[in-house]
């Protein structure tokens, strides 16, 4: 903070010229009156906001003091009853107004005039071909308002002086999870207990999952104070860079740390790229630095979410420059609102990597159609802009058909839509919530069509889709990577198991190593099948090795 401090200073030189000339002790003892007002009011000032010492940003610095000293000076000039300097007014004049003119451009023509720099920030490549088929072991399907209700849960046994922190979501393991810390509820709160007791851990991936709470006793977070307060502690060794948002991640060891994402403006006060990333300990403060491309494998969220908003508001926003957005909105693009907000979602792409995800909508009118979504590296911050997907169902579309879908039940709602490519056919994964944020229900909605399939579990979502996608209806076709197969042979084995409240059963067919499974939904075929019958079947050629069945049909039932 010293430097900081040393660079207010500049702003609170005495500018009265004349007293200088003429009555140096008069100049000199207005020099320290403005010292001793200045001085503590910049140490508040800079203590509360920790500026970041960057050019653009590290101007405020030295603006701010001297544009209310050369305003209080020229006001003292021009209303005292002594003889006035022409010679003083004209330079307060001239300091004050410099001052203004660079501040009204950092502040806000900035961004009008260097709008297309603005939009080549982000790294972009644009594609016209689907994004690749996701792993469905990795579909997030607990939202950030049911996470946070099950780690409300677990926190409850804790008393009032702890409350549950930021939720991120990020790869512990291979799967995904919710991580957070608790924190400090207050001041006297943290004055009482002067450590946080530990984190809670929501799997992201299977609602069953029951919260975890992780003791580990951490002394910097968000919600402490003074020395304590994480971005304060960082600061001090880090005045030189923009401090972004922080993450609570866990190393490959289960240990807590915070990663601190740094970074740079590059047009003007804003065009904010990340530069690399502090991490720290949360119990003992020791801090190391990284430059983004050598950040441990480890952490997800280089790029933090607020980043990601703004590079994709960026690239879709000024496609043709600031007029454009304000007025004929020429090809301009949006990130879709959710709950009234741009908004990312974390999500695993099929390369086992962690994404920022979120679609893109026309600006005028913001329809409810797609003219593409984005997926950005979460640690490189590049960003392919898949514009294959026009005309496809947006994020609010599918929660509003999942919604009528459930109106019956009082409550009830969709959540966190995420498209998802599933078996070459681009589908929103919904979970349905109650009106206290318990997972009640998972929707499916084709991206194409709006077909709305809701189950309570996602296997029979999943399963229900696959069968949708199989036998074509709306006109779906599969992609070359889900082409729709057709077999007969005999029944070679036949088993069934219950698996979260569905009933499966399990073929073994001549002439195919695969294992087919159908429920009795799809044909009253399939629990009357004994080993020796000849069926005909269609399924969906993926890669699995257990395959949900579109159709099926027993030869012996159907004969004469």
């Amino acid at each position: 903070m010293v430097e900081a401090m040393l660079w207010m200073c500049l702003g609170l030189i005495n500018l009265r010229i004349d007293l200088l000339r003429s009555r140096p002790s008069l100049y000199l003892r207005g020099q320290l009156w403005r010292l001793v007002v200045g001085v503590p009011l910049s140490l508040a000032w800079v203590y509360l906001t920790l500026p970041a010492l960057v050019p653009g940003v590290g101007h405020t610095v030295v603006l701010l003091p001297l544009t209310i000293n050369a305003l209080y000076t020229m006001l003292t000039v021009l209303v005292g009853r002594a003889k006035k300097d022409r010679a003083t007014i004209w330079l307060t004049g001239l300091v004050f107004s410099a001052a203004l003119l660079v501040s009204l451009y950092l502040n806000f023509l900035v961004v009008p005039h260097r709008a297309i720099d603005l939009r080549n920030v982000p790294t972009v490549t644009v594609s016209d071909v689907p994004a690749p088929v996701m792993n469905l072991e990795h579909i997030r399907l607990v939202p950030y308002e049911n996470a946070q209700w099950r780690a409300q849960k677990v926190l409850g046994a804790m008393g009032a002086g702890f409350e549950v922190g930021h939720l991120n979501i990020q790869l512990v393991d291979g799967e995904l999870y919710w991580v957070g810390p608790v924190d400090f509820r207050g001041l006297l709160r943290w004055f009482n207990f002067r450590e946080a007791p530990g984190f809670i851990m929501v799997d992201a991936e299977d609602a069953g999952v029951p919260a975890e709470f992780v003791p580990f006793a951490m002394r910097y977070t968000p919600g402490a104070f003074f020395g304590s307060d994480l971005r304060r502690h960082i600061y001090r060794q880090h005045q030189a860079v923009l401090l972004l948002d922080p993450s609570f991640e866990l190393d490959d060891d289960g240990n807590p740390r915070w990663v601190m994402s740094i970074g740079r403006p590059t047009v003007g006060k804003t065009g904010t790229v990340v530069t690399g990333i502090v991490i720290l300990d949360p119990a003992t403060g020791e801090m190391q630095e990284y430059a983004k491309a050598d950040a441990p494998l480890w952490v997800d969220q280089v790029i933090p979410e607020f980043v990601a908003e703004q590079h994709n508001d960026w690239f879709g926003r000024f496609v043709h420059g600031y007029w454009n957005s304000l007025f004929t909105k020429r090809d301009m693009h949006l990130p879709t609102e959710w709950e009234g907000v741009s908004d990312v979602f974390g999500v695993v792409g099929p390369d086992a990597r962690f994404y920022w995800f979120t679609g893109h909508t026309a600006a005028a009118g913001r329809d409810d159609s797609l003219m593409g979504y984005t997926m950005m590296d979460g640690r490189t911050g590049e960003i392919t802009y898949y514009r294959y997907a026009v005309g496809f169902f947006n994020e609010a579309a599918a929660v509003s058909s999942v919604n009528a879908a459930v109106a019956d039940f009082v409550g009830w709602h969709g959540a966190q839509p995420l498209l998802y490519n599933l078996y070459g056919a681009e589908a929103y994964v919904v979970p349905v919530l109650s009106d206290t944020n318990i997972l009640k229900a998972v929707g499916i909605v084709n991206a194409r069509t709006g077909r709305t399939i809701v189950e309570p579990t996602l296997l029979q979502a999943v399963l229900a889709y696959k069968q949708y996608l199989g036998q074509g209806i709306g006109g779906v076709v599969p992609t070359d990577v889900a082409l729709l197969q057709s077999l007969e042979g005999e029944v070679l084995r036949v088993g069934a198991a219950t698996t979260e409240g569905t009933t499966l059963f399990y073929f073994r067919l001549e002439g195919s190593n695969r294992i087919f499974t159908a429920t009795a939904t799809l044909s009253p075929h399939v629990a009357l099948t004994q080993p020796g019958d000849r069926v005909a079947i269609a399924y969906l050629d993926t890669a699995e090795e257990v395959v949900p069945l579109a159709t099926f049909r027993n030869l012996e039932m159907t004969r004469p």
